[in-house]
């Protein structure tokens, strides 16, 4: 069966903080450094209505102004070499042209991510991350604990190893049994050659079609 590999995109593939903090200071006059950030849910940081965030988001294009992550190429390659597809799930449907920025990132950068599925407002990670079939799901990185927990409770045992990109508001996030914290998306290749083992062997790729 064809392998496949799901990164999440902001603060994994896109660092966003930088952009961010100057964003909510912009709108809510608090400078507060990401090291700070004790919850992924940053109106509670700020202190302010969430529909603020998003008014900051807003104002300072924060989808177009944060910094490629360039350890995605080797990794990338990495998995292109061994014959595992590539898929990036993000939960950016908050904002109206999601789908067309996210695709320009990937394209103008030259990712080299086989597809891309931007969740909706309504959606949930985990649930479209289920729906995907006619793959044995190699892993999935993100850095939100919560889509960590929520894809395990409904997937289990159907992707093979899950990876928390380690960021101050995931800090707290007691690892469960499966859940490997990643300092850097660099580390990816190490730790998936634990399991891929012998069949870690450079091969041809094959396109597949996907059907959620």
């Amino acid at each position: 069966m064809q392998k496949l590999f799901i990164f999440d995109v902001d603060d994994v593939i896109y660092e966003l903080k930088k952009t961010i903090r100057a964003a909510l200071a912009d709108v809510t006059g608090k400078d507060i450094h990401p090291d700070l950030w004790h919850s992924f849910n940053l109106n509670e940081v700020y202190g302010v209505d969430i529909k603020d965030i998003f008014e900051a988001f807003h104002k300072h294009d924060i989808l177009r102004t944060g910094e490629l992550n360039t350890e995605i190429f080797p990794v990338v390659e990495y998995l292109r070499k061994n014959n595992i597809e590539t898929m990036a799930v993000t939960a950016r449907g908050w904002h109206t042209e999601a789908n067309a920025i996210t695709a320009a990132l990937f394209a103008d950068n030259n990712l080299g991510i086989d597809r891309i599925h931007v969740v909706e407002h309504h959606e949930k990670k985990s649930d479209y991350i289920s729906q995907i079939k006619g793959f044995e799901i190699v892993g999935y990185i993100d850095d939100n604990a919560r889509h960590i927990k929520e894809t395990r409770e409904v997937c289990g045992g159907n992707i093979k190893n899950y990876f928390l990109k380690d960021q101050p508001w995931n800090k707290s996030y007691e690892l469960e049994s499966g859940v490997t914290r990643l300092q850097n998306l660099a580390d990816v290749p190490k730790s998936l050659e634990i399991y891929l083992g012998s069949e870690n062997v450079v091969g041809s790729r094959k396109t597949k079609k996907f059907h959620p």
